[in-house]
C-alpha cells in the first residue's frame, strides 16, 4: 500500500521519488510540464505487477447553448517546435539525462521542447485502452445524454444518472466528450455560490446570457485563419475547409472579410479586406476548396497578419482562427496576443480528435472572445452556427461587479470579459465571510443594465474554494505573459498550491511504499510508454511533419540512403 500522497515543491519531491525508486520501493510522482501536459512516474513495477495510480482533479463543466459538457483528453497531437537547436547534433543523446525521451530537441523558443514531444505510436494492440463511467448528479431532469466521440449506455438512478461507454477498452486516440441536454425550464439569469474554509469565504458568481438580444447586427470585419501545417493532415483538413465555407455564409453584405492561411510561413488571401459580395466570395470559396496540409505551425506570423488595425473604426473586428493548436511556443503567442490585439476581438475554433485546448482556450481568454471546439462526428453546421450567432450578437458588454466596500475581495478575472449569447460568464473570488449581497451591471443594447444577486447558505466540499485558486495560479502565471517576473510569481503560486493541494509546474505529487519490493543491487529497467497518435491523424510517427529538427533530418536521410541503395541493385540487376 502506497503512503499518502502528498503535494511539495518539485525540487524536494523528484529527490523523495528517485531516493524511493533507488533503494527499491515503490513509488510514483506526476509532474506538470505544461498546464495541460502532465508526466506520470511509476518506479519498481515487478514482472507481470499492476499498479494502480488514482488522481483526482476539478474542472468546471462547460455550459452552451442550452447544453452542458465534459470534455477528457486521453492523447496528445504532436507540438510544432519552433526555435534553434540549444545543443548540437553531437549532444542530442544528452537530453535524456534529465529525464526526457522526447523526440524534439529543446530550443531557444521552447526550452522543454524534449518534454513534452514524446514518442506516439498508431496501433497499440491491445494496450492504450480506457474504461470510462460516470455519474452525473446535476440537480436537473435530463431529456438527453450523449457523446459525439463515443458509444454511450445511460440510465436514471434514483436522482442521479449513470454513463458509461456501450463498448469498454476503447482505444486511447481521441478526447471523451460527454454532453447532457436539460428539459426546458425557467432557469434564473444569474447564481451566486459560497462555501467557507479556515475564516475565508470563496464566492463563485454564474451569469447566465440572454436567450435574444436586443441589438441589431453589427458590420464587422471578419478576420478568418485557418491552420493548414502537417499536423492537420487527415480528418483535420477538410473538417477546417468545411468550417470556413460554412463560415462564409454567415456574413452580411455590411462585413468586409479576409483569410489568413499558415504552415511554414503565412499569406492572406487580399491585400486588404474586402467587401462581401459574389465575386470576393467566388474567390474566397475556390482559395480554401485548394487548400492543403503541410509543413510547419509558424502561427506567429499568421498572428503578426491578422492582428493589425481594423480597416474601419466603425466596425466590430472578428478574428476566427480554426486551428488544431499543435503547438509548443504558446507563451510567446499569448504574449503577442496580449500585445497586439487592440480592440479585436479573438475567437478560436477547435480542430481534430485531439486539439491543444488549453491553448486555444487561453488563447481566446487573452483575445477576449471564446473558444469552440468543432468534436470529430459532430455537426460542424451545428457549431458553426453557435459561433456565428454569438458573433453576431454580443449580449453584454462593459462588465462590473460591485462588492460591499467592507469587503477585502480577490476577485478573477480581474478584467470581466463581455457576456456573449449561448455561453455563461463565471467570475470567483475571495471575501470575508457572510457575504450575501452582491451587485452586478453593464450596457446591454446599448442600455444601462444591473442586478442584485443573493446568496443562499455556504455549501461546504463544494470545490468552490479550488476554483478559486485554480483560477488564482492561473492568474499569476498568466501575468508573466504580459511582463512578470518569475522570481515574484513563483513563492505565491507554490504558496496557493501547497495549501489547496494543487498540481502545477513547480509543485507535484509524489507517493512512496514503506516496504522495498525490489534488492537494492539489482538493477531496474527504464521503460517509456508512448501515446497514440490522435485518430484521423496521418502524420508521420514519432517525428512529426510539423517538426524541423535535426532528428526529423538524419531519419529522413537514412531513408533517402535507403532509396539510393535499392536503385543501385536494381542497376546492377539489369547489367
Amino acid at each position: 500500500m502506497l503512503s499518502r500522497v502528498r503535494c511539495r515543491k518539485n525540487g524536494k519531491l523528484k529527490k523523495n521519488y528517485e531516493k524511493a525508486k533507488k533503494s527499491g520501493r515503490q513509488a510514483s510522482l506526476v509532474e506538470a510540464e505544461r498546464r495541460n501536459l502532465f508526466t506520470l512516474s511509476v518506479a519498481n513495477i515487478a514482472p507481470g505487477q499492476i499498479v494502480e495510480v488514482e488522481l483526482v482533479y476539478l474542472q468546471v463543466v462547460d455550459y452552451r447553448q442550452g447544453e452542458f459538457s465534459l470534455r477528457l483528453p486521453t492523447t496528445l497531437t504532436p507540438r510544432y517546435i519552433p526555435g534553434k537547436p540549444l545543443m548540437d547534433d553531437a549532444d542530442l543523446n544528452a537530453q535524456l539525462s534529465h529525464g526526457s525521451s522526447g523526440w524534439g530537441q529543446d530550443t531557444d523558443e521552447v526550452t522543454d521542447a524534449s518534454r513534452i514531444t514524446p514518442v506516439q505510436v498508431s496501433d497499440s494492440g491491445d494496450s492504450h485502452t480506457i474504461q470510462f463511467t460516470a455519474i452525473l448528479d446535476v440537480g436537473l431532469n435530463l431529456q438527453s445524454i450523449s457523446s459525439p466521440s463515443h458509444e454511450v449506455d445511460w440510465r436514471r438512478d434514483s436522482g442521479s444518472y449513470q454513463v458509461k461507454f456501450k463498448y469498454q477498452n476503447e482505444k486511447m486516440d481521441r478526447d471523451i466528450v460527454l454532453r447532457w441536454l436539460p428539459v426546458p425550464l425557467d432557469q434564473p439569469h444569474s447564481a451566486f455560490f459560497t462555501e467557507e474554509i479556515d475564516g475565508r469565504s470563496y464566492a463563485t458568481l454564474m451569469l447566465m446570457p440572454p436567450t435574444t438580444s436586443g441589438a441589431g447586427v453589427l458590420p464587422r470585419e471578419v478576420i478568418f485563419v485557418i491552420d493548414t501545417s502537417g499536423s492537420m493532415q487527415g480528418a483535420s483538413m477538410p473538417q477546417a475547409r468545411r468550417s470556413l465555407q460554412l463560415a462564409f455564409e454567415r456574413l452580411q453584405p455590411q462585413d468586409t472579410f479576409n483569410i489568413i492561411d499558415f504552415d511554414s510561413s503565412a499569406h492572406q488571401l487580399f491585400s486588404e479586406s474586402k467587401n462581401v459580395n459574389q465575386r470576393n466570395l467566388e474567390i474566397a470559396r475556390e482559395f480554401v476548396h485548394d487548400l492543403v496540409a503541410n509543413g510547419g505551425t509558424n502561427m506567429a506570423a499568421a498572428l503578426d497578419l491578422a492582428l493589425v488595425k481594423g480597416d474601419s473604426e466603425n466596425r466590430l473586428r472578428q478574428i476566427v482562427f480554426i486551428t488544431d493548436g499543435s503547438v509548443g511556443n504558446e507563451a510567446a503567442l499569448f504574449a503577442k496576443i496580449a500585445n497586439k490585439l487592440g480592440s479585436s476581438r479573438l475567437f478560436t475554433v477547435g480542430i481534430g480528435s485531439a486539439p491543444n485546448s488549453f491553448f486555444m482556450r487561453k488563447a481566446a481568454q487573452f483575445g477576449r472572445g471564446t473558444f469552440t471546439y468543432v468534436e470529430p462526428g459532430s455537426s460542424i453546421e451545428k457549431r458553426m452556427s453557435e459561433l456565428f450567432s454569438q458573433l453576431e450578437k454580443p449580449s453584454l458588454r462593459d462588465i462590473r461587479v460591485d462588492w460591499p466596500e467592507s469587503s477585502d475581495v480577490d476577485q478573477l478575472p480581474k478584467n470581466i470579459p463581455d457576456l456573449y449569447y449561448g455561453e455563461p460568464l463565471l467570475i470567483t473570488a475571495q471575501l470575508n465571510p457572510g457575504m450575501m449581497k452582491v451587485h452586478i451591471g453593464g450596457q446591454l443594447a446599448g442600455q444601462q443594465w444591473q442586478r442584485t444577486l443573493s446568496t443562499g447558505s455556504s455549501i461546504r466540499d463544494s470545490g468552490l474554494a479550488t476554483l478559486w485558486a485554480r483560477k488564482k495560479i492561473d492568474q499569476l502565471l498568466d501575468s508573466m505573459v504580459t511582463g512578470a517576473e518569475e522570481s515574484s510569481i513563483k513563492p505565491e503560486v507554490i504558496k496557493l498550491a501547497l495549501k489547496h493541494d494543487l498540481l502545477t509546474r513547480y509543485t507535484s505529487f509524489v507517493a512512496v511504499d514503506k516496504t522495498p519490493v525490489k534488492p537494492e543491487n539489482e538493477e531496474a529497467v527504464d521503460k517509456h510508454t508512448p501515446n497514440l497518435m490522435p485518430k484521423g491523424n496521418t502524420m508521420a510517427l514519432s517525428f512529426p511533419a510539423t517538426a524541423t529538427t535535426a532528428s526529423l533530418s538524419f531519419y529522413l536521410g537514412l531513408l533517402f540512403l535507403f532509396v539510393s541503395l535499392l536503385l543501385v541493385l536494381r542497376q546492377r540487376r539489369k547489367c
